[in-house]
C-alpha cells in the first residue's frame, strides 16, 4: 500500500507539497490486489483508512514501541543481515536488522478482531446517513431504488 498525493496523481504541479505526516489525511492509498483474487484489476485508489488518524490505544501504543526501538538504531548505516526471526540472513538497512531482531510484541490495550474500528464501520457514511445528507441538501427524498 501506498500514500500518493492528490497532485501527483492528477499530474498538477503544487507550490508547496504536504508533509507526509499530513499526507494521511487528503490522501490516497494505492491499494494492490494481494490475497483479494476475485479483485479484477491489479490495483486501485481508496481514502486511507480512519485509523490512519485516529488511532486506536494498541495501534498507538505499536507506534511508540516500533519508533522506539527504530531509535535505539540511530546511527546504524549501511546494510546487514538479519541474524534472528523468520528472515535470518536477509540482507536488508541496517536499522530494519535492528528492528527485525528486536520483535514489537503485542500490545496491551490492543483490540479484540471483533472490535477493529474497520469491522464496525467500513466508510465514511452508512448508506442511511447519505440519504439524510441528501435530503438535507436537496429537500427532497433519495433516489432509488436502482
Amino acid at each position: 500500500m501506498v500514500l500518493l498525493r492528490g497532485a501527483t496523481v492528477a499530474a498538477m504541479a503544487s507550490g508547496s507539497m504536504q508533509p507526509r505526516n499530513l499526507l494521511v489525511m487528503s490522501g490516497l492509498q494505492l491499494v494492490t490486489r494481494g490475497k483479494v483474487t476475485w479483485a479484477e484489476k491489479e490495483s486501485w485508489l481508496r481514502n486511507p483508512p480512519y485509523t490512519a488518524v485516529h488511532p486506536t490505544p494498541g495501534q498507538m501504543e505499536i507506534r511508540i514501541k516500533f519508533g522506539e526501538t527504530a531509535h535505539a538504531a540511530k546511527g546504524q548505516r549501511g546494510t546487514r543481515a538479519i541474524t534472528k526471526g523468520k528472515k535470518t540472513g536477509k540482507i536488508v538497512p541496517a536499522v530494519a536488522a535492528h528492528i527485525a531482531e528486536n520483535p514489537l510484541g503485542l500490545a496491551p490495550s490492543r483490540l479484540d478482531p471483533e472490535l477493529y474500528p474497520s469491522k464496525l464501520r467500513r466508510t465514511v457514511h452508512t448508506l442511511e446517513e447519505l440519504k439524510e445528507m441528501y435530503a438535507r441538501k436537496t429537500g427532497k427524498a433519495a433516489p432509488g431504488p436502482y
